[in-house]
């Protein structure tokens, strides 16, 4: 789409500017300075709707397209930093941005960096939010996004969340910052917790098969660097040792009845694949090259991969 998009407007500048028959002379310091004029574009499933976060009269706008002529929505965002934009069917687009916020004496670091994710409404009739936003216990950021799925035709969006303990009787405040897994309807955006935090001194990680369910979860010792894999009935599928703790989730299989896992060693980064049903743990692309591997996001299942060229 973005090369699409940058090929269009060179053919519209082409068309307009007259040919150069002389060197000219090299851009200035405020040309250089510019905005890009498209920073993101993202199609909906239904390959309908565009939005595009792009530079009008030098003010970033984000623009959202029919049938590439009848405008949906139109805003501006200012200096917002936005991460990416998502489509959420046709009628709705998830945007996510960022914020540096102080934390104050109580934390190892002094600033952090937050992700907040809102639901912006591209239909009459459908609501706006912002996940998390309704939720006092909750901090309104997202810690990790674990995917969005349309199970029986309501849209629900699976994000990790900071949960905080309450202090008084209408007060909370800040215990750890290990993120619990929470469901969240699109709709309405209540929410739902589906899996809790690490153990202190683990980091865990989560994969969403198709109906919503959590499908595997890897649970890693920061001290040790053990690890072990837990399929949907939370028993152990796979475990190991990776002193550094460099293992992790890559996706699901491609039929859903498997896990792809990365692991960082001596010779480099090596895949494997793993049943959901328990098994054995085998290599998985082990003579291939990956560049870039490529999911479903409406069931997380994995569509396929782009070679690279070994060097």
């Amino acid at each position: 789409m973005r090369v699409f998009l940058r090929a269009a407007a060179l053919a519209v500048s082409l068309i307009l500017s007259p040919i150069a028959v002389q060197a000219q002379e090299p851009p200035t310091l405020a040309e250089y300075g510019k905005l890009p004029d498209v920073e993101e574009a993202v199609l909906s499933p239904s390959g309908k709707r565009l939005a595009v976060l792009t530079n009008i009269d030098g003010k970033r706008t984000v623009v959202a397209v029919e049938d590439r002529t009848k405008l949906v929505s139109r805003f501006e965002v200012g200096d917002l930093k936005i991460r990416w934009m998502e489509w959420i069917g046709d009628d709705r687009l998830l945007m996510v941005t960022s914020r540096t916020q102080d934390l104050g004496y109580n934390f190892t670091t002094d600033k952090a960096e937050f992700f907040t994710a809102r639901v912006l409404p591209m239909a009459e009739g459908v609501e706006g939010g912002l996940i998390f936003g309704n939720r006092r216990e909750l901090v309104d950021a997202i810690i990790g996004d674990y995917g969005i799925r349309n199970i029986d035709g309501r849209w629900y969006g699976f994000y990790g969340a900071i949960q905080l303990t309450r202090s008084g009787r209408m007060e909370y405040e800040f215990d750890h910052g290990r993120p619990y897994l929470y469901r969240v309807d699109l709709q309405d955006f209540s929410v739902k917790k589906i899996a809790n935090a690490a153990r202190p001194g683990h980091d865990t990680d989560w994969l969403i098969d198709a109906a919503g369910e959590v499908a595997a979860t890897l649970d890693i010792d920061d001290n040790t660097g053990e690890w072990d894999l837990r399929g949907p009935g939370n028993g152990v599928i796979a475990k190991g040792v990776n002193r550094g703790g460099r293992v992790g989730l890559v996706g699901l299989g491609y039929d859903g009845t498997s896990v792809i896992l990365a692991e960082r060693g001596e010779n480099g980064i090596e895949w494997y694949e793993v049943p959901l049903a328990g098994g054995a743990m085998t290599p998985f692309l082990a003579d291939v090259d990956v560049d870039r591997v490529f999911f479903d996001d409406s069931t997380g299942h994995m569509m396929g991969y782009l070679e690279g060229a070994r060097t």
